[in-house]
């Protein structure tokens, strides 16, 4: 055999490397199973956490735990009560986004374009999926107590529009984590 020729493994070894495999692959899926089972039960029997479910797919993760009553600041994924709008009733469950501005931070639009602090952060649609007409949110310096919120997929229903606005300390439930 030449130094080029690729070695097989026996079929001995062949069974033994698929036996590794699978034992890996069973045991990701029950540290997978038990750290879910942890987060749910902290949950569930925790004032301070609270586990979500997420169904769009503007977010890089479906389940989240939410610390409830912690306060964002920028990048934090925020869990808050959206306001009644003509999109969604004001019982909703709520939403999850990007603090993607914060106290003092100066929010400017150019036509649909929108800026935080000079940074092209995405463009505010004319219409909801549904065709009907969306009117630009805020702009200005975001005052305190208040956050810019955000995700980067083109149709994401943020602060952006008017719907939505800048969001109040009293919505805010808290910050969210994925659950992996």
């Amino acid at each position: 055999m030449s130094a080029t020729e690729p070695t097989v493994a026996s079929p001995a070894e062949q069974t033994r490397l698929a036996l590794r495999r699978q034992r890996a692959v069973l045991l990701s899926i029950r540290l997978t199973a038990a750290v879910a089972i942890l987060y749910a039960v902290a949950a569930f029997v925790s004032p301070w956490y609270r586990l979500t479910v997420s169904f769009t797919h503007s977010l890089p993760a479906h389940l989240w735990l939410v610390a409830v009553g912690r306060v964002p600041v920028r990048g934090d994924y925020v869990a808050f009560r959206i306001p009644a709008n003509r999109f969604y009733p004001s019982d909703h469950g709520g939403f999850l986004k990007i603090a993607r501005g914060v106290a003092g931070d100066q929010v400017a639009r150019r036509g649909r374009e929108f800026f935080v602090n000079g940074e092209s952060i995405g463009v505010a649609k004319t219409l909801s999926l549904n065709g009907l007409p969306l009117e630009p949110g805020p702009v200005g310096v975001i005052p305190p107590g208040e956050w810019f919120v955000w995700t980067p997929d083109v149709d994401s229903f943020d602060s952006r529009y008017a719907d939505i606005g800048w969001i109040r300390q009293d919505q805010v439930v808290g910050v969210a984590r994925p659950v992996r």
